[in-house]
C-alpha cells in the first residue's frame, strides 16, 4: 500500500497489476499518479440528501495510463481493484456510477468525475486519462489514507 500524502508530495507514478486466474476480466495493468486529495465542502442539506451521517465527500484527482497489452482497460476495472485504507485498517471503495449517488451527476461534480465512471470510454493502451474519483469517508480528526489494490500489487515506478 502507498501512503496517499507521500504519493501526492512526491509526484510519483505507481504500477498496479492484478492477475486473477479465476476471473479473467479482472486481469489488469495500469499506472496511477495521485495529483490531489481534498475534502469537499457540502451543505447539511446535500449531506443528508446523498449520504449517511458521520462522513464527508473527498475527491482524489488522478492520472491513469493503461498498460493492458491485449485489450482496452475498462474504467470499472479500476473501480474493482482500487481502494483506500485508513490507519485503522478499514477499506473504502470509490463512488463510481449514478446508482452510487445522484450527487455525481449534479453539474458541479459531473465534469470532474465522469472519466472514471462505468459509462466513460475505455482506456486505450499507453494513453493517459486524467480525472477525479470520489470517496465518502468517515469524519476523523487525523485521517491517514493508503491506496491499495485488491488481489494485486502496487509499487512505485
Amino acid at each position: 500500500m502507498i501512503f496517499v500524502k507521500d504519493a501526492i508530495e512526491s509526484g510519483a507514478w505507481y504500477h498496479c497489476e492484478v492477475e486473477n486466474e479465476d476471473i479473467a476480466f479482472l486481469n489488469v495493468a495500469f499506472r496511477i499518479g495521485i495529483l490531489s486529495f481534498e475534502k469537499q465542502q457540502l451543505s447539511e442539506k446535500e449531506l443528508k440528501q446523498y449520504f449517511d451521517g458521520g462522513g464527508s465527500l473527498w475527491l482524489m484527482k488522478i492520472q491513469v495510463v493503461s498498460l493492458n497489452k491485449q485489450e482496452q482497460l475498462y474504467p470499472d476495472r479500476i473501480h474493482e481493484t482500487l481502494y483506500l485504507q485508513d490507519q485503522d485498517g478499514f477499506r473504502f471503495k470509490y463512488l463510481m456510477s449514478p446508482s452510487d449517488s445522484e450527487l455525481i451527476w449534479d453539474e458541479r461534480w459531473k465534469k470532474r468525475l465522469e472519466r472514471f465512471t462505468g459509462i466513460a470510454p475505455d482506456f486505450h493502451p499507453k494513453t493517459k486519462a486524467v480525472g477525479s474519483i470520489a470517496f465518502y469517508l468517515p469524519d476523523d480528526d487525523d485521517p491517514q489514507y493508503y491506496i491499495g489494490i485488491v488481489d494485486g500489487t502496487i509499487a512505485e515506478v
